[in-house]
């Protein structure tokens, strides 16, 4: 997006996933750059008046930035080796995680808890210039509580149950349903494939489908998953001696 110097979004535009865990660092790269071209020719078609230059860009790069600090290098000298966009260097240019973005989006305050749970799960705080944070560490390492976790545990627990070695479950016809699979031999063969973690993750809402109709595996999956989130959120709390403090706390 172009906002002006208010912070009023002016254009948009809209690409693919740029998460280099995900995706890898070159469709990271090549995602951001066209993002950043479409939006530049929606607002060059929109004819707004301008000064004609970019004051500040700012990229928000999900995919665990918050632990490995290099990650924002390569992708900035990536940028900076392309000819179209030059303009962008001209004036402040900051990479970094989206956890701020984030924050910002749901509150004007500058301290405060996140809790994010997306395909992953990370919760933030901060308070004064004191930045705080738990989880985060992606799918194959934690990220307990997120979409991905979600659905993984819906799988395992629909393993278990054609196996005899766990509760019937709801889960079973909602997911072979959604995965256009007649039976368990097919399971493994849709599941194990690169786009894996895009696809468990996206289960995540039958488990929510499941939970309302009363299914009782969905809702321990819900019920553990939004425990670990609180608890993720209270080590922040924590670490900034929030407790008995008025502070916002944003989900997303």
């Amino acid at each position: 997006a172009i906002s002006n110097l208010r912070g009023k979004i002016l254009v948009k535009a809209k690409t693919g996933p740029s998460n280099p865990n995900k995706v890898g660092m070159e469709a990271a790269i090549r995602e951001i750059s066209l993002a950043i071209l479409k939006v530049n020719k929606n607002f060059k078609k929109a004819k707004i008046k301008s000064e004609g230059r970019v004051s500040s860009t700012y990229v928000a790069l999900a995919g665990g930035t918050q632990r490995n600090p290099l990650i924002k290098g390569k992708i900035k000298d990536a940028l900076k080796k392309i000819p179209e966009l030059s303009f962008l260097f001209k004036g402040k240019t900051i990479i970094e995680g989206d956890e701020k973005a984030e924050f910002r989006a749901g509150t004007s305050e500058k301290n405060g808890i996140l809790i994010i749970s997306g395909t992953g799960s990370l919760s933030y705080g901060w308070r004064d210039r004191k930045e705080v944070k738990t989880l985060g560490w992606d799918y194959l390492l934690g990220d307990k509580g997120s979409g991905f976790w979600i659905g993984q545990s819906a799988l395992k627990s629909i393993c278990c149950s054609i196996d005899n070695m766990g509760p019937k479950t709801l889960l079973t016809n909602l997911i072979f349903k959604k995965l256009k699979i007649k039976n368990e031999s097919d399971l493994i063969r849709k599941i194990y494939q690169p786009e894996a973690v895009k696809i468990i993750a996206s289960l995540s809402p039958l488990i929510d489908q499941a939970a309302e109709r009363g299914d009782k595996v969905a809702k321990n999956i819900l019920s553990e998953a939004s425990e670990d989130l609180a608890i993720a959120a209270n080590q922040n709390i924590k670490k900034l001696n929030l407790k008995n403090k008025k502070f916002p706390v944003v989900l997303t």
